[in-house]
């Protein structure tokens, strides 16, 4: 697994105890790090990548918390794990469906999207699904937090969502590309 560092003025390569693919990073801290791939969970302390190993037989996708001792990641079938701090632990998601991402806005709110238009929460107690009115797959989803001034916002964006981004912006470009030409040809 290659992860590579910027400090402000450079980008460096940093060694990691795998050769395998890692999908998914989240940092409590500098000198705190995780990120996941292949069967495995790395920690980062500042100096050096090591195996946490995780807890699961599965590929992890993404990874999201919220201190050293509360870190979440999800993965294959339906995998979830919890870092306590000190223990990855299973979580029972109630689907065998694949998850890509995590994220939320405290330890009792947690929101899980993966294949088949799956959305998980997880209140502090249990994983419940959510409904959702699509057949997608989700891949990232992130917000805001409800506080005082604001509701709160959360977006799950869909590997179709992300295709049809491109899409437009090739269109775009191919526009963009035709009027620069018929201006050449003006100016000829």
């Amino acid at each position: 697994g290659t992860v590579t560092h910027y400090d402000g003025v450079v980008w460096e390569a940093q060694t990691t105890p795998t050769g395998n693919a890692l999908e998914g990073v989240w940092m409590a801290a500098p000198d705190d790090v995780y990120a996941v791939g292949y069967y495995q969970v790395l920690h980062y302390d500042g100096v050096s990548w090591t195996s946490m190993g995780g807890n699961t037989s599965k590929n992890l996708r993404g990874v999201y918390g919220f201190a050293p001792d509360d870190v979440w990641a999800v993965g294959h079938y339906g995998q979830i794990v919890h870092y306590d701090g000190s223990t990855w632990t299973n979580v029972v998601s109630g689907t065998t469906q694949s998850l890509r991402a995590v994220w939320g806005s405290g330890p009792d709110d947690v929101f899980i999207v993966g294949e088949g238009a799956t959305i998980l929460h997880w209140d502090g107690v249990e994983m419940q699904p959510m409904a959702v009115d699509a057949q997608v797959t989700f891949e990232a989803i992130w917000g805001a937090a409800e506080d005082d001034d604001i509701d709160a916002e959360i977006l799950a964006m869909s590997t179709e969502d992300i295709k049809q981004r491109t899409r437009m912006i090739e269109n775009e470009v191919r526009m963009l590309n035709s009027e620069c030409n018929r201006l050449k040809h003006e100016q000829a």
